[in-house]
């Protein structure tokens, strides 16, 4: 499997999806896989993020975002409220400086959050190892 930089030598890019950390999926759906892959925590509330947040006067989400777009990762935010599509495209006045970036970085992840379960079992399965070891 290719990390971002191996992926990137090759002209391929590396998308995130739900870069904000998919705070609309439902309870019934963190409970049903938590056993397997962890509770996650929401990242728009990590303490780095928000004191950036205050920093830049932009929102938790907004730094998130601009922080994957920096590390030339594309981002497919998902919203059907209006207000949040058009903040999903202020992220490109302001820019976070490496240091911040590093501070991102090594923001302790949390455990997936989707967990593909109907893959389990498929010859393709992205995530049969860590099924073995859950």
């Amino acid at each position: 499997m290719f990390g971002k930089d191996e992926c990137q030598k090759q002209n391929i890019t590396v998308t995130a999806y739900a870069p904000i950390g998919s705070p609309g999926r439902t309870d019934i759906i963190l409970r049903k896989f938590a056993n397997r892959f962890g509770a996650s925590s929401n990242p728009m509330e990590n303490e780095v993020v928000v004191r950036l947040s205050k920093k830049y006067a932009k929102t938790p989400a907004q730094i998130l975002l601009r922080h994957l777009i920096q590390r030339n990762i594309s981002v497919i935010p998902k919203s059907t409220n209006e207000k949040r599509l058009k903040e999903n495209f202020e992220v490109f006045d302001f820019n976070l400086s490496p240091q911040e970036i590093n501070e991102l970085n090594n923001v302790p992840q949390a455990p997936r959050l989707f967990a593909l379960e109907m893959m389990e079992g498929h010859p393709e399965d992205p995530f049969k190892n860590e099924r073995k070891s859950a």
